[in-house]
């Protein structure tokens, strides 16, 4: 389903959401409310088959001050055939079901597919195009150029808080005119200095001579961005202290003294800081601790223009490059 269904399509009988942005779901709860009319005696949250029996006494009770009840339920504490069955028999009441874990979401889903119930169901982990749009149109409209929502839209779709965030700052009458002024406030999104690093790892030769220009013209452009939005010596210091923390994880995958998570380190290690990195974990046993030390050798030079990160390009190319047959 696409947010604006939540406006424009008429009220289901359940929306049920997982979303891991707490300011989306209030952003969705406050839409419904609106939508149905709600107040403060017409809204029931329910955590207990107390609760639960509340609702069955409701059942075909149109409330006084509103045209539903609306119900909010956590999937996660309550879910049963009771409760499927209250939802099944229940025609004035529209149900807000949430929960963290996807085999929830798709099981509740999938447990009404033989019945005339309507649900909605919201399933994010990023926030698509059209769902950004919405948003940025119904709570902040015309508040950025073009170019500057391109690049919230790119770099921020996937952190659904962050772009929650940036919304409701334009919304309030922040001005945000650079892409400087946004990631000072807002962090600098989905292209981070430790994605853009372990693409660089994660390098693999092409074999033609205009492969190997289209890859380096996109590793530059994605690198100069970065530049753009923190500055010459905020990127390379990102960089350098990123790929610190990939060599000390190097250390812990060579010696067997972490698998498939970054815990329980030895002492000396900053557990804290390191398994921020545990989304990188997989592709970092791919990287041979060389191209590690090589990449680091390369990257000490410190940054101050253009011309120190096309050289740090430079060597890295030629590096990779060298003795290669290209055609």
């Amino acid at each position: 389903m696409l947010l604006r269904d939540l406006s424009e399509r008429p009220l289901p009988d359940v929306v049920l959401l997982q979303s891991p942005s707490n300011l989306l779901t209030i952003y969705m709860v406050d839409k419904l409310k609106a939508r149905i009319g709600t107040t403060r005696d017409t809204i029931i949250e329910v955590h207990t088959q107390k609760d639960l029996a509340k609702v069955r006494d409701l059942q075909g009770i149109v409330p006084p001050f509103g045209d539903r009840w609306f119900v909010q339920i956590d999937l996660m504490k309550l879910n049963n055939k009771e409760l499927h069955r209250t939802i099944s028999m229940s025609t004035t009441v529209t149900f807000l079901c949430t929960c963290e874990n996807y085999g929830v979401f798709k099981k509740f889903k999938d447990s009404f597919r033989k019945t005339t119930t309507i649900i909605y169901d919201f399933y994010f982990k990023y926030l698509r195009t059209n769902d950004f749009l919405f948003l940025y149109d119904t709570i902040c409209p015309d508040k950025l150029d073009k170019n500057l929502l391109k690049f919230v839209r790119e770099g921020y779709s996937g952190d659904i808080d962050v772009c929650m965030q940036i919304f409701k700052a334009l919304h309030d009458g922040t001005e945000l005119k650079t892409k400087r002024q946004i990631t000072e406030q807002f962090g600098i999104g989905g292209l981070t200095t430790e994605s853009y690093l372990i693409n660089i790892l994660n390098f693999t030769p092409s074999t033609s001579e205009r492969g190997a220009k289209t890859k380096m013209k996109n590793r530059v452009k994605a690198g100069l961005e970065l530049v753009d939005a923190l500055g010459y010596s905020t990127t390379h210091n990102y960089l350098l202290a990123n790929l610190k923390s990939f060599i000390q994880i190097k250390e812990l995958l060579i010696s067997g003294t972490i698998y498939k998570r970054i815990e329980n380190l030895p002492t000396g290690y900053n557990e804290s800081k390191l398994s921020r990195y545990n989304r990188f974990i997989w592709r970092l046993k791919d990287i041979p601790m060389s191209r590690l030390l090589s990449v680091y050798t390369m990257l000490e030079p410190s940054w101050h223009s253009d011309a120190d990160f096309l050289r740090f390009m430079y060597m890295f190319e030629v590096n990779e490059y060298k003795g290669a047959n290209l055609k």
